[in-house]
């Protein structure tokens, strides 16, 4: 079953659930982005200490007393792995999405931090018009996230699933010929 942004298909049938005030929607997307945030950023720093464990450990490995084909084996284990965690550290993008989350997250307790407090642009009579306005902008700073994210990951927009789960792009316009040009050819040669 295809997930399409991490929702499954199923749930999309089920009725909404019910309204959440804007502070508790905000501090529900704060908490999702600084759990991937720690999670990226764990995934990120594990990776790394075994580049580096597995990185000191090789040149020790060949050059003690008794290095025998086993222990070579071992070397050319450890830099094997070396290359695979980076590899799988950089198709990952742990470290960019790290700060990416991390920065979402800081970008919406400030909001919250300006709703909580009153000030502007939350500093309306109308609660409705302040929790109007938190929604709006926590929006916005979710939908730079998105276009960020694109950007980290290397994927175009056009590459998602669309709602009918293929995976075919829009049409994209025939291109427009040239335009004519209205002057005669010069003749004379």
């Amino acid at each position: 079953m295809r997930l399409f942004f991490g929702i499954h298909p199923e749930l999309l049938d089920k009725p909404p659930r019910p309204f959440k005030p804007a502070e508790e929607a905000l501090d529900d997307r704060i908490k999702g982005f600084e759990r991937d945030a720690d999670t990226y950023k764990l995934r990120f720093r594990v990776f790394q200490v075994i580049v580096i464990l597995a990185s000191a450990i090789i040149p020790i490995i060949n050059l003690s007393d008794f290095a025998t084909p086993a222990t070579r084996l071992i070397s050319s284990i450890l830099g094997s792995l070396i290359v695979i965690v980076t590899g799988l550290t950089q198709m990952d993008k742990n470290h960019e999405m790290w700060i990416l989350k991390a920065s979402v997250e800081h970008a919406l307790k400030h909001e919250k931090l300006l709703f909580v407090n009153g000030t502007e642009p939350y500093n309306k009579s109308n609660r409705e018009e302040n929790e109007s306005a938190l929604i709006k902008n926590m929006n916005d700073i979710i939908s730079s996230h998105l276009e960020s994210y694109f950007n980290v990951a290397g994927q175009n927009r056009q590459d998602l699933p669309t709602t009918d789960g293929s995976n075919t792009p829009p049409p994209t316009p025939p291109p427009t010929p040239p335009p004519t040009s209205t002057t005669p050819p010069n003749t004379n040669t």
